[in-house]
């Protein structure tokens, strides 16, 4: 009887936690993300949590789904940031560990500060990409980076621009 009580409660905290994620954001449109600097959009190269991103020029993205990994919708989460949802596997961008470390996808939780970010535009137009966890801003050299924010140098610089579709050719 007692661990059927606690099985109860378990369950009660495990709604309340996925309800919470839920409320807290909006979905919002579908993008791609475009570095300024290098041409990439990152993509979900692998299907699970806890993996790297790919990074890859759009026509390089040309595979029978990799126009949907480049995809992502904007969550608008409850304090103010948002988040980069992927449309086709639900993981979501996350900050990674450090300055100088790859950007991962993970499992999409909304509330956890890695994967909220505030965009700030610069002088340019272009957009710069900033973790709510630290303040480091998310940038390409290759592949894609979270680190120290240059608002001067391209590979810090993003656009958003309408989601990848596949090509008839």
């Amino acid at each position: 009887m007692q661990s059927l009580k606690i099985l109860k409660i378990i369950i009660f905290i495990y709604i309340s936690l996925l309800s919470l994620d839920t409320m807290s954001s909006e979905i919002g449109p579908e993008i791609s993300l475009y570095n300024i600097g290098t041409g990439y959009l990152p993509y979900i190269y692998h299907n699970g949590s806890n993996e790297y991103l790919g990074f890859d020029y759009a026509y390089e993205l040309r595979g029978s789904d990799y126009p949907q990994r480049a995809s992502w919708n904007i969550v608008y989460n409850a304090n103010g940031t948002i988040s980069f949802r992927n449309s086709y596997k639900n993981v979501c961008i996350q900050w990674y560990y450090g300055d100088g470390y790859r950007t991962i996808q993970q499992r999409c939780n909304t509330v956890d500060a890695r994967q909220q970010f505030n965009l700030q535009l610069t002088t340019t137009g272009a957009l710069l990409i900033k973790s709510q966890k630290n303040g480091q801003c998310l940038y390409s050299n290759g592949n894609l980076y979270n680190g120290t924010c240059q608002p001067k140098n391209l590979d810090y610089f993003w656009a958003l621009i309408p989601p990848l579709k596949k090509s008839s050719t």
